[in-house]
């Protein structure tokens, strides 16, 4: 059982090192088909900033606090004899009972400290209620075995998923274009089922926002719209590009669009991380005259500049180098797009740079 226990940690770790390289041997090629592919984009650092980042993900204080104790553990009772250091079926090697003794410490940490339940928060009213019982929203968390710390599961699961889409079919998409409020052109992003089987006008529509930097390929846009799929729903993105989050009209226009093309189809809202800042001002804005059903905000990104001072202080720098090319990435798309755009050539040079 040990063993097996570490041949699927090396194994992990193996996957997603081969992952990462593979992908950064297929980022550089410039084929339509690798365009379509590249799951990483958002991403964009060296792959031995990715290794690092695996690493130090990987490295916890109670991993080191179990191993000592497994080892101190094991010479000592060995040492006053209540461990055998021989049995009929023959010798109790030292490394076995180390491992034991590490499995048995690591099974109750995780059982007593890994595992956890959502603390929920909400207005008790009967709608709620409901909505949390049906949805399964008490149902406890259990992270993999391996992957216990949140560093290891936001560095490594990220990867993995992303490379996943390297081996599935790309997500056809249908653009629909619009004017705004002062004149710049945003998209709306229909998903297209490969599947001949029209969709009616009432069908629910699913409207996503992704994060900081993000486009409709992110893994987690990819996911949840297979998911909406998967129950019939239509799927649509809106590339949101403006840096100006509180700008609430964008996102007025946008919703008018889709209510003029699907009058009958109830909606509902997906906010992810950043995405926030836009659906929140917009539903403080609308209030009970939201055309909304049902929204939901994951892990979203409220206070930017406060996310951004603890981004920093955290030891794993992957972090703060993402965030900061998000960051040119949102500045530079703002200006390629923005009609009103007064960015001077010196500072354009420094964002591609």
């Amino acid at each position: 059982m040990a063993t097996a226990a570490f041949v699927l940690t090396g194994a992990l770790l193996t996957l997603s090192s081969l992952s990462s390289l593979l992908y950064y041997k297929l980022r550089n090629k410039t084929s339509a088909k690798a365009t379509l592919r590249k799951g990483l984009s958002h991403h964009d650092f060296p792959a031995q900033s990715l290794l690092a980042s695996t690493t130090s993900s990987l490295s916890s204080p109670r991993l080191r606090n179990i191993t000592l104790l497994s080892l101190f553990s094991t010479y000592l009772l060995r040492s006053i004899g209540i461990l055998p250091t021989k049995l009929r079926t023959g010798k109790v090697h030292f490394l076995e009972t180390v491992m034991g003794f590490y499995l048995t410490s690591w099974l109750l940490y995780y059982r007593f400290y890994v595992i956890e339940s959502p603390q929920l928060s909400y207005i008790r009213t009967f709608y709620n209620v409901q909505i949390s019982l049906r949805a399964r929203l008490n149902r406890n968390f259990y992270p993999f075995p391996f992957l216990t710390s949140t560093h290891s599961q936001t560095v490594l699961c990220t990867v993995l998923a992303d490379s996943m889409w390297m081996l599935l079919r790309p997500l056809m998409w249908r653009e629909e274009s619009f004017k705004s409020w002062d004149g710049n052109t945003f998209t709306l992003d229909y998903y297209t089922s490969p599947l001949p089987t029209p969709k009616p006008p009432s069908t629910p529509i699913l409207l996503l926002l992704y994060g900081i930097g993000g486009t409709r390929n992110d893994h987690y846009i990819k996911r949840l719209t297979l998911a909406a799929e998967a129950r019939g729903w239509r799927t649509v993105v809106f590339s949101y590009w403006r840096l100006d989050w509180m700008e609430t009209r964008d996102m007025e226009n946008a919703m008018k669009r889709i209510r003029e093309k699907y009058p009958e189809a109830p909606l509902s809202c997906v906010a992810c991380s950043a995405g926030a800042h836009v659906l929140i001002p917009y539903l403080s804005k609308m209030g009970s005259s939201s055309p909304f059903i049902c929204c939901v905000s994951i892990s979203g990104c409220l206070d930017f500049e406060r996310t951004y001072k603890f981004v920093s202080m955290t030891q794993n720098g992957s972090y703060r180098l993402m965030l900061n090319r998000c960051m040119r990435r949102c500045v530079s798309r703002h200006h390629e797009r923005d009609v009103n755009s007064t960015l001077t050539r010196e500072e354009r040079i420094g964002l591609e740079r």
